[in-house]
């Protein structure tokens, strides 16, 4: 198009060198030519000139500074990384810094787990209480109490081998009952997990009935209204 309008290009630099062109329309093409050839070397043709500073290169030369005084951990590079990691590309970071991509990668995912620039943070200290045979003993002497559960006759637990204990109260009811008898007893959470690993039943699991109730029928009329939905498809029947 420029050459149907009577231009000629008149750029001095191959592909390699410049991804620009320069066309010029003046009958003597030496003059653009030589006016062209001194404002490159003079710094006019750059983005930027290199008479005037250049604020992009200042913050890539102070960044790459920078991690290469720093150490090859989560401490040092990867955690000054980290401030612009999710900001930039892997290639231009790799470019403008002189880093692997394997450390960029790390970077990333410093910058997401802890923040861009920010600490390690540290693993939760879990501290676990030994049960003293004190405790164990506190334990049992409360639910062998009639007044907090009602022994099984005959139904055991598949896990311990031990009779069913109905308990008479809701957990958090019986956990305030045994703190206010052990206050330097076990925890709360300890408490709690006992009775779900033990051969206790909660009221909630009873279908409603007392501890009797479930024990001598429950589980009868449990299976006797299962198989009246199975085999009576009309409702108005199921009630009868």
């Amino acid at each position: 198009m420029l050459r149907a309008a009577g231009c000629t290009e008149i750029t001095l630099f191959s592909k390699d060198q410049s991804e620009y062109e320069f066309w010029s329309r003046n009958p003597n093409l030496l003059i653009d030519q030589n006016t062209l050839e001194n404002l490159y070397r003079n710094g006019f043709l750059n983005i930027i000139p290199t008479n005037v500073f250049n604020s992009s290169n200042q913050f890539w030369k102070c960044f790459q500074k920078s991690l290469e005084e720093n150490k090859k951990d989560h401490d040092g590079k990867i955690r000054i990384l980290s401030i612009i990691a999710n900001d930039f590309e892997y290639e231009e970071l790799q470019k403008n810094l002189k880093v692997s991509s394997k450390i960029v990668a790390k970077a990333k995912y410093h910058c997401e787990v802890n923040g861009p620039g920010c600490a390690v943070i540290d693993k939760p200290i879990i501290t676990r209480v030994r049960i003293t045979e004190e405790m164990e003993k506190q334990f049992q002497n409360f639910f062998a109490d009639k007044n907090i559960v009602n022994l099984s006759s005959y139904r055991v637990d598949t896990k311990t081998g031990e009779p069913l204990k109905y308990l008479k109260d809701q957990k958090e009811t019986l956990w305030q009952k045994y703190f206010e008898l052990y206050p330097t007893g076990m925890k709360r959470t300890t408490f709690l997990a006992r009775l779900k690993d033990g051969p206790y039943v909660y009221r909630e699991d009873l279908g409603g009935l007392c501890g009797i109730c479930s024990e001598y029928g429950y589980g009868v009329f449990d299976d006797l209204r299962t198989l009246i939905i199975e085999r009576i498809s009309e409702k108005e029947r199921q009630v009868v």
